[in-house]
């Protein structure tokens, strides 16, 4: 390419996905991927260390650093491979990808199962005819304001102060017949009587990669419009402990991470209003849940300690504070709240999930799974919980997974047999590019079935394998190690190394042990269990057969397992949608009996009887 005389501009062309922009030099490569809506792999945070965001450039090329000279072959670097974050480009090029693009167009937004809720929202309106003052009724304009709306039986406390400020001008303009906004028991704004519009509020599901909201009518509890936006933190690395280390690592992270996740925030509600036609001066709560980290980023608050023992946050507590001070899109007096948490790794969304499926209303205990980086477990009832974080690791997110990659356009997602064969469909319907964490669990369950894999999680050699003729054929020797080929020639290879096996033996371990001591500390079987819920957008896509047989969760009917989606974003709405959810929510943070996994007794024990395939459950029926 050409260097474009733009302003001192180049041009930089993303390609498969076609993607060009023009960019001022000297700029990094994984900013301009940035800009442009590329999602590249760097779990690292952009440091150099994991080499896993590696582009090939065509066009102007730099020299390599010494990082890139550390972490690439002598034949990667022939090929002008580059790793994005640490290669500043200057000139226009041509970068390619081996990774998508995700934009707000190509977000799916994982619905959950939605919960009855009876509508009582902390804003509501008031219409009030005010008695004018008099010689006989001096009181001022606020008691005057108040006593009335006690008549009501609705308990008012107080006047926001710049509502008040207006308050004198707003009765009389308005001759004593005003409509008024309350949120909780504060005056937030008062109108004309005949006003109306709506009283709207959004409910957000902040996660890590992607964050999805709703704008809901609170008169009336309907959901106007829902959107997802890619998470624009992502900049800082793709998962909680790459933005800690941002936040660390420079002087201003934390206010820069803030910045971002308000900016998408706010994106979000822009497209809302736009698509419904709604006015901005409408929307007087934003009510946000997402994990303890993503929550403390939002608020500004340092999140740092989360990240090493004892994994304290600042607070559990729920937070509400002036949207406007945020310079969130909404109303001047309009609030954001923000969910209570239980510990470091066991945040809002999980309170919200509890939320969703109900079972801290439930008389006989269930479990809830929310299968991530940490999976989230919960055991409870409405007279008790438990919960911890399990160390799932990354492989079910498609890290540490040769082959692995995120649930986007070219991953694989499902795998089965048939007729000597294996049936295997990718997101979008795509040319294979990778496998995600979905694929990734039925490409195991597979290899069990046909023991390729054995019982200890050993992948067997070609000579040892005495299976059917066609499955020997897929496997391979990589790098002195056996192989299953999923995707043989011509198409690009995709293939489940012994490595890769022996991850996702560890990320399945930390997940079952988890579950296990849980029940132990209750003394509950696995069959006096009334439901297994699971959480999440990668939950929603797990075939229950494939985790079953790898041992993900336990076998139990399959009438038990409940797949519930984003329950995060169904709680959400339900907190803003009822003061009552509000409420238990304070009070679910407050009665979890939170125990940290790895300090138990016993732990090691469990992880290691939690390796395997095949008998293992039943060891905690002993």
């Amino acid at each position: 390419m050409k260097e474009q005389k733009n302003g001192g501009k180049i041009s930089i062309r993303f390609e498969p996905m076609g993607v060009e922009i023009t960019a001022v030099p000297p700029i990094r490569l994984m900013d301009a991927a940035a800009e442009a809506g590329i999602s590249l792999e760097h779990p690292c945070g952009g440091g150099g260390l994991c080499g896993l965001c590696k582009v090939k450039i065509d066009g102007a090329r730099p020299d390599h650093t010494e990082a890139e000279e550390a972490l690439l072959t002598e034949e990667e670097i022939g090929e002008g491979i580059y790793l994005s974050c640490k290669t500043v480009l200057t000139g226009s090029s041509i970068v390619e990808c081996k990774t998508g693009r995700i934009t707000e167009a190509g977000i799916v937004i994982i619905e959950g199962v939605n919960a009855p809720v009876e509508l009582r929202p902390y804003v509501s309106r008031l219409r009030m005819e005010i008695p004018a003052p008099s010689l006989d009724d001096q009181r001022s304009d606020q008691q005057r304001l108040l006593d009335e709306i006690s008549k009501t039986g609705r308990s008012v406390t107080s006047i926001n102060p710049e509502v008040l400020a207006l308050l004198p001008g707003l009765l009389r303009t308005y001759k004593w017949n005003v409509s008024i906004i309350v949120f909780n028991e504060e005056i937030v704004a008062v109108r004309e009587y005949e006003d109306n519009g709506r009283i709207l509020g959004v409910a957000i599901d902040v996660g890590t990669s992607t964050v999805v909201a709703s704008l809901i009518d609170l008169e009336t509890g309907e959901e106007l419009d829902a959107a997802g936006a890619v998470n624009k933190q992502i900049l800082f690395g793709p998962d909680v402990i790459s933005r800690i280390g941002h936040a660390r690592g420079q002087e201003n992270g934390i206010a820069q991470l803030q910045e971002k996740i308000l900016e998408t925030i706010n994106q979000l509600i822009d497209t809302l209003l736009e698509r419904t036609g709604e006015d901005v001066s409408h929307v007087w709560r934003i009510l946000a849940a997402g994990n303890t980290i993503m929550q403390h980023l939002l608020l500004g608050i340092d999140p740092i300690p989360i990240a090493s023992t004892p994994f304290v946050p600042a607070t559990n507590q729920s937070i509400e504070r002036p949207a406007g001070n945020m310079d969130l899109r909404a109303a001047p007096q309009a609030y954001l709240s923000v969910s209570p948490s239980i510990a470091g790794y066991i945040g809002g969304d999980i309170v919200a999930d509890i939320l969703a499926c109900g079972m801290h209303c439930a008389q006989q205990p269930s479990l809830l799974i929310d299968i991530g980086t940490n999976a989230e477990i919960v055991l409870g009832c409405q007279d008790r919980m438990l919960a911890c974080s399990s160390p799932a690791g990354p492989a079910f997110e498609g890290w540490q997974i040769e082959c692995g990659m995120r649930a986007m356009e070219g991953a694989i997602a499902s795998i089965s047999i048939e007729n000597e064969d294996l049936n295997i469909q990718t997101i979008e319907n795509a040319e294979p590019a990778g496998i995600c964490g979905s694929g990734l669990i039925d490409a195991l369950a597979v290899l069990l079935q046909l023991g390729v894999v054995d019982g200890t999680g050993r992948l067997l050699g070609r000579d040892e394998y005495e299976g059917p003729d066609w499955a020997r054929e897929r496997i391979v020797t990589h790098e002195d190690l056996p192989s299953f080929v999923l995707t043989p020639p011509p198409k690009k290879p995709i293939y489940l190394s012994s490595l890769d096996v022996r991850n996702l033996q560890l990320a399945k371990a930390g997940i079952q042990a988890g579950i296990r001591i849980a029940l132990k500390k209750w003394n509950l079987r696995l069959d006096e269990l009334e439901n297994i819920f699971i959480a999440g957008a990668f939950g929603s896509k797990i075939c229950p057969e494939s985790a079953q047989i790898v041992g993900l969760i336990p076998p139990i009917s399959y009438k038990k397992i409940q797949f519930i989606g984003n329950s995060a974003h169904v709680g959400a709405k339900l907190m803003l949608l009822s003061y009552v959810e509000w409420e238990f929510a304070s009070l679910i943070s407050e009665k979890m009996c939170y125990f940290e996994l790895a300090g138990q007794r016993g732990f090691q024990n469990t992880f290691s009887e939690s390796i395997g395939f095949g008998e293992d459950w039943k060891k905690n029926e002993n």
